[in-house]
């Protein structure tokens, strides 16, 4: 014989306390049909396809169409403003590249400012960003232009000032530069965890950032004391690179993050314990009459 059911009760004691199973309270879409899980209980799969149901749930909300083209604009926005940032890396590769490479600077500064006021109104509406990080990418990218603008001026009618000062400010661009990756990289990488877990992880940009700021350091210092000069050209050329490529990542992981805020209803992720459909009832058997004799139709 079983023992009686225990059930839990109520701090007081008094009146036992129903056990309730978590259900899906609105209306959520399954990211693998679509199928609406209001009233399906969070810990099983979804009817349809099952899909696990808190894989669903756990997105934000999808919002509007019009709301979802609009906040992924804005992160497109935000993501492309680096490849004007990608030829930052020559700046210290002479005077006759610096000008422009600086002006273009400025003008992807500007893109990431208009970018970012874009993804401050628009990620709301669709239950994303974070203030925390918007805020912190608005100060870099303000610090950023406001050097920028001042080096590009400068380099244009500065010639009475001695050549250090406007290659201190180029320089200090540059740090402002690599300071509103790391912003940049965070966030986007944020929005795309909670689109999709697969997104295109934008922080492994950094390293190529760093790195690249590390190389160049080290090329100005060889330059600088006059030592192995044709070594310390080759280093600053090979960072220029590494700049370049990690700016292209930027750009690309933005405009993949952009795609997913979008679009955010896409086929199932794999998932070796999720059926691929669900398995249909097992028939009721037939039972024969004792005598064997036929079955009446």
């Amino acid at each position: 014989m079983h023992g009686p059911e225990t059930r839990p009760v109520s701090p007081d004691r008094t009146n036992p306390a129903p056990r309730r199973t978590p259900t899906v309270g609105r209306d959520a879409e399954c990211e693998g049909c679509g199928y609406n899980l209001r009233g399906v209980q969070v810990g099983s799969r979804c009817p349809e396809c099952g899909l696990e149901v808190a894989r669903s749930i756990r997105r934000p909300s999808a919002g509007p169409p019009d709301a979802r083209e609009a906040a992924a604009e804005a992160v497109r926005t935000l993501g492309r403003s680096w490849l004007l940032m990608a030829p930052l890396g020559v700046f210290a590769m002479g005077g006759c590249l610096a000008g422009p490479a600086s002006a273009l600077a400025v003008l992807g500064s500007i893109q990431r400012w208009i970018g970012l006021r874009a993804c401050r109104r628009t990620l709301r509406e669709v239950e994303l960003g974070n203030p925390s990080l918007e805020r912190t990418l608005t100060a870099c990218t303000v610090a950023e232009l406001a050097l920028g603008v001042l080096g590009v001026l400068l380099r244009v009618g500065g010639d009475a000032l001695p050549e250090a000062v406007p290659a201190a400010l180029h320089g200090l661009h540059f740090g402002a530069a690599l300071l509103s990756a790391v912003p940049t990289a965070a966030l986007l990488a944020a929005i795309g965890r909670a689109v999709d877990d697969d997104a295109q992880p934008a922080t492994a940009a950094l390293p190529w950032l760093f790195g690249a700021s590390a190389g160049l350091a080290l090329a100005i210092i060889l330059l600088g004391i006059g030592l192995l000069g044709g070594v310390a050209w080759a280093i600053m050329v090979l960072a220029a690179a590494a700049w370049a490529w990690g700016a292209s990542m930027l750009a690309f992981a933005g405009s993949t993050v952009a795609g997913e805020v979008g679009m955010p209803r896409r086929r199932p992720r794999g998932d070796a314990n999720a059926p691929a459909v669900v398995e249909a009832p097992a028939p009721r058997p037939v039972t024969r009459p004792s005598d064997d004799s036929p079955i009446p139709y």
